[in-house]
């Protein structure tokens, strides 16, 4: 879904990401090899699956589960967001000259 929208972003002769800003979640491949690179949060796949199969197995013995469950997550910063400083300056001076 996220990268049908930036592709329509584009479309529309806007910029990614001085324009809008685009964060995806689960930090597929894709994300390395787009254009511009999608920054992400990553999640620990491995620990989550690892999680739900303990769960699981405490549901079929009928045990209490422990929850909630928390698992670190990581943003992996690149170029779809830009830095909020330069977002910031770049719209300053588009707006110092369309007036």
């Amino acid at each position: 879904m996220l990268f049908g929208a930036m592709k329509a972003v584009k479309e529309k002769k806007l910029r990614v990401p001085e324009d809008f800003a685009f964060i995806g979640f689960d930090n597929v491949p894709l994300c390395s090899y787009f254009d511009p690179t999608v920054t992400s949060i990553e999640i620990p796949k491995y620990q989550l699956g690892e999680a739900a199969v303990l769960l699981l197995l405490r549901l079929i013995r009928a045990e209490t589960p422990e929850v909630p469950i928390w698992f670190p997550v990581r943003l992996i910063e690149r170029e779809s967001t830009g830095s909020a400083p330069e977002r910031i300056q770049d719209r300053r001076e588009r707006e110092k000259y369309s007036t």
